[in-house]
C-alpha cells in the first residue's frame, strides 16, 4: 500500500496537467467516471469503474484535445486488490479510446507523440 501511493505521488509531481490543468469529464455513466486533465502540453484521462462487472466504453479523448489518430500510454492501472505501473499502449480511432475496464479498477492514460 505504501509503494502505491509513492507511486501515485510521483505520478502528480511528474505530470504537473494533474494538479493545474483544465478539466473535461469525458463518459459518465451508472458507475462510471471518466474525465481529463490537459493543457497546452499534456492530455491525460482518468477512467474509474466502480461496478461489479467488466465495462466496456469508448471515450471521446478528443475533448481534451487528443490527436483524432494517435496513441495513449497506460500509466498506472489500478484493480481492486493490485496495481500496475506497466506501460502499455492504445490507439485513439477518429477521437476515441476504446477499452474494457476491469471491476473496482481505474486507468490513468496519457497522451504520446
Amino acid at each position: 500500500l505504501l509503494d502505491f501511493h509513492r507511486k501515485i505521488v510521483t505520478l502528480r509531481k511528474n505530470n504537473p496537467v494533474l494538479r493545474t490543468g483544465s478539466l473535461e469529464f469525458l463518459h459518465n455513466d451508472y458507475g462510471i467516471l471518466s474525465y481529463g486533465r490537459f493543457d497546452n502540453l499534456e492530455k491525460i484521462a482518468v477512467l474509474i469503474n466502480n461496478n461489479h462487472v467488466n465495462k466496456k466504453l469508448t471515450i471521446p479523448v478528443w475533448k481534451i484535445g487528443v490527436a483524432l489518430n494517435g496513441k495513449m500510454e497506460l500509466l498506472i492501472h489500478t484493480l481492486s486488490d493490485d496495481y500496475s505501473n506497466e506501460s502499455m499502449k492504445y490507439d485513439i480511432v477518429n477521437g476515441f479510446l476504446e477499452i474494457t475496464l476491469a471491476p473496482h479498477s481505474s486507468m490513468i492514460l496519457k497522451e504520446i507523440s
